[in-house]
């Protein structure tokens, strides 16, 4: 692949930020074009965004030439307070887009985050209030407005001033309008507002007092929270019915014949810097996608990624009810589409890196997610059968799978499936969405391997379960308990079954296998021999040599734990029937 660098002399933000001395590192920065110096900054991280911005000479340019998402998501990694100096020099169309995202609750506008906001603005200075009032969208800002501050007039019918004002707000700025507060909160940051736009537009203080007293306010909401949307809608961020199509099921045969995007005719902004950010968080890790993305040089290309990338994860985003304006789900909205792309991007290329990097150039990122996301439902059907061997036991509230069987089975079964990490990660998690084809074989082989051990001990092996309904089932009841229980059984009176097991028989079986005068490895082998000797001769069918395999690492394992579960048991002088947690033992004889 041919690397291309269609950007005149950039320069790498790690290069710019390690330079000693900022007035070095600042006559850098200036020495680039105004594209070249827009393009360091937004392959910048928020953080390094915001220390390159400090060092250029007119910020304010460079500020309202990043791409509305851009600012908002560095506001959002960096902190609002922190990010003020970006807020006080952003563009009428920035701060608009910043407010569409942050103040809606669903179709209703939050006071809290209105407030939030409004003192931001306050912090901006005037010029930045006015702007705000006199730019901002109108119907949105009184509707805004209205969530903290009623306003109040006189009674026109009334000669007597004194009289037609009893029982008003004491708050007015002019005698005429009259204002309550709404939020206590609010209080000082809106009094600043308003004196601020009194004294420099008194036209405009009047018009958004009589529009805040007499505009109808759920048909003003309403239209407020339409233009919203048509805005969001222009942004890249669609509606739910558009969203939810995001996870439509494509079938094998078809994948190959999905859209490409040279088909659809658009053409590459040469000149119009668009989005990274989608690509940082995306990007990186140890995802295969990360190294596709990391050999492609050429910048244009890559912003169309990000744009692509940033598609995606928007309508993930809505589809899974989720809100722009919570920017930890928003980065793990980036991280699943990028994780699920990420598994289509590999099957379809093979692993292959030249081959990936020219699936990246043709295809459609949310045509890969389409495939990914196939794959993943696929692996969801593989389940019906473990589901199937085990409905005896959900009616009882019973999960048997030994861990992470267990868990993955239950990530599995989830509206939309989750990968199972692992019992050491936090408890929140513990689940997450499949990243990798990697994760999808290691849950398709605990899937494939739940089925075979199940199949051989339900099924095959006939295990009589006495008296399901009324035995005392713990928490210890797994596969490996009742499959050991069975062989106890089995060893001492010649049947498999699953029953408490009395005091004597154990004491007989305990000296059957573990009394051998041989060394550990060699009995823990001649118990594993002599355990696979009984199921192969009690099935009905013989196993195929793949679930030989399956089932002898399963009766290893289970035999391993039981064997130290004895070397515990008789640490002291006595057996301490106590520490079988493998065995169901009738506890009531002891």
């Amino acid at each position: 692949m041919t690397k291309t660098n269609n950007t005149t002399g950039p320069k790498s933000p790690g290069d710019l930020l390690a330079l000693k001395g900022s007035d070095y590192a600042r006559k850098q920065l200036a020495s680039l074009s105004p594209q070249a110096q827009l393009h360091t900054i937004l392959t910048a991280s928020p953080h390094q965004r915001l220390k390159l911005i400090s060092l250029l000479k007119n910020p304010k340019k460079i500020i309202r030439a990043l791409p509305e998402e851009e600012l908002y998501w560095t506001i959002k990694e960096v902190g609002t307070n922190k990010c003020l100096p970006l807020i006080k020099r952003s563009s009428p169309d920035q701060t608009q887009f910043i407010f569409d995202v942050e103040w809606w609750e669903a179709d209703a506008l939050s006071p809290k985050r209105i407030t939030h906001w409004i003192k931001a603005l306050v912090k901006c200075g005037d010029a930045k209030i006015i702007e705000w009032f006199e730019k901002f969208e109108f119907d949105f800002l009184v509707s805004a407005l209205k969530r903290l501050i009623s306003v109040h007039k006189p009674l026109d019918d009334n000669d007597d001033y004194g009289e037609s004002i009893e029982g008003l707000p004491t708050y007015t700025l002019d005698g005429v309008y009259f204002i309550f507060f709404r939020m206590k909160e609010a209080e000082a940051a809106m009094d600043i507002m308003l004196r601020t736009l009194i004294s420099y537009n008194n036209r405009l203080f009047c018009n958004i007092m009589e529009a805040i007293i007499w505009g109808e306010q759920t048909e003003m909401l309403f239209d407020a929270f339409e233009k919203t949307q048509r805005r969001l809608e222009e942004k890249g961020i669609p509606d739910y019915d558009d969203a939810r199509s995001i996870y439509r099921y494509v079938a094998p045969e078809e994948r190959d014949s999905l859209p490409k995007r040279a088909d659809s005719g658009e053409q590459k902004s040469k000149t119009v810097h668009r989005s990274y950010y989608p690509i940082h968080i995306g990007g990186t890790g140890q995802l295969f996608l990360s190294q596709v993305l990391a050999s492609i040089e050429d910048y244009n290309e890559l912003e169309e990624l990000s744009l692509n990338l940033t598609a995606v994860a928007n309508k993930v985003m809505v589809a899974d009810h989720f809100s722009l304006k919570n920017h930890a789900d928003y980065k793990i909205n980036i991280a699943k589409s990028a994780g699920i792309i990420n598994i289509g991007l590999e099957y379809q290329s093979g692993g292959d890196l030249n081959k990936a990097i020219r699936m990246l150039q043709e295809n459609w990122l949310e045509n890969l997610f389409h495939i990914g996301w196939s794959i993943v439902l696929e692996l969801k059907k593989k389940i019906a059968p473990v589901l199937d061997l085990y409905e005896d036991f959900s009616p009882l509230g019973i999960k048997i799978l030994d861990s992470p069987l267990q868990e993955s089975i239950e990530g599995l079964k989830q509206e939309k499936p989750l990968y199972f990490c692992g019992d050491n990660a936090d408890e929140a998690q513990k689940y997450r969405d499949f990243h990798s084809l990697e994760e999808i074989r290691l849950i398709e082989e605990r899937v494939q391997y739940a089925h075979c051990i199940g199949k051989h001990i339900i099924d095959c092996l006939q295990l009589e379960f006495e008296q399901q309904q009324n035995m005392l089932w713990g928490e210890n009841i797994t596969l490996s308990s009742i499959f050991l229980t069975g062989f106890v059984h089995h060893t001492v009176n010649g049947s498999w079954m699953f029953k408490p097991i009395d005091l004597p028989d154990l004491h007989v079986f305990l000296n059957m296998m573990f009394e051998l005068k041989t060394n550990p490895d060699t009995r823990q082998t001649h118990i594993e021999e002599r355990c696979m000797d009984a199921v192969t001769s009690s099935l009905r069918e013989k196993m195929s040599p793949a679930d030989l395999k399956i089932f002898s690492s399963f009766v290893c394992t289970a035999l391993k734990t039981l064997s130290n579960e004895y070397a515990e048991a008789t640490a002291d002088s006595y057996l301490d029937v106590i520490s079988f947690k493998s065995l169901f033992i009738n506890h009531f004889n002891y």
